[in-house]
């Protein structure tokens, strides 16, 4: 991080980096558990989830250590997990939010949604309705497939955020909202895609949709 830091020109006083690995729930609570530390009685005010994994070319599951498939883990359940330990932590805090980011690729209401194969649908929710766990590696239950996993984990976490509102911000004042920043083309999320792809994809969204957006402009946005 502190790598990253200085390549980038971020200033390290600004800024404390602790350790979570969100394919290990256990690593998960450990870091709520140092955060809740390093806090002390400040309250926390913002919390965005932003981590995401997305290997469309994979052609079988593969597993957490906690035995679920790690894309919807990592991008959704780990969140879900955050989110439920630091909700009570936020509670003190001035105009708190919560904010996951979504995708387009997840709502069939865009082009980038409905016009990709595959579309995001969850069905019925037979996959978590049988415990998510190895061997079942879709959330519908159906065989799994790489890109829809990550579609289906950026439904879920606009799903929760709308859920999660309209449960608990009257009681607890947290505002919970789903923001899609942007497609940031450049950035790693593409890198398991082909070679051609990552060249051409970029100057596709700047110059053919407009659609394009940096990385500082995604992260301002947020």
């Amino acid at each position: 991080m502190e790598a990253v830091a200085e390549i980038d020109g971020f200033d390290q006083s600004s800024f404390t980096a602790m350790e979570c690995e969100l394919a290990s729930f256990d690593s998960v609570r450990n870091f709520c558990r140092e955060l809740d530390d390093f806090r002390q009685a400040k309250p926390l005010d913002r919390l965005i989830c932003n981590a995401g994994v997305y290997q469309p070319s994979l052609s079988y599951a593969k597993w957490s250590v906690d035995g679920h498939e790690q894309t919807m883990q990592i991008n959704y359940l780990s969140h879900f997990l955050m989110i439920s330990l630091l909700m009570p932590t936020m509670y003190e805090a001035k105009e708190p939010r919560i904010i996951t980011v979504g995708s387009v690729t997840g709502n069939d209401n865009t082009v980038g949604g409905s016009g990709v194969y595959p579309i995001a649908d969850l069905k019925n929710l037979d996959g978590f309705r049988a415990g998510f766990a190895n061997p079942i590696a879709m959330a519908d239950g159906y065989g799994f497939i790489g890109a829809k996993a990550y579609k289906d984990s950026k439904l879920c976490l606009m799903l929760i955020s709308n859920v999660l509102h309209a449960k608990y911000h009257k009681a607890t004042g947290i505002a919970f909202s789903s923001i899609y920043p942007g497609c940031i083309a450049e950035s790693p999320l593409f890198r398991e895609k082909r070679t051609w792809f990552r060249k051409y994809f970029p100057l596709f969204m700047k110059y053919i949709t407009g659609g394009f957006v940096g990385e500082e402009e995604a992260g301002q946005r947020l």
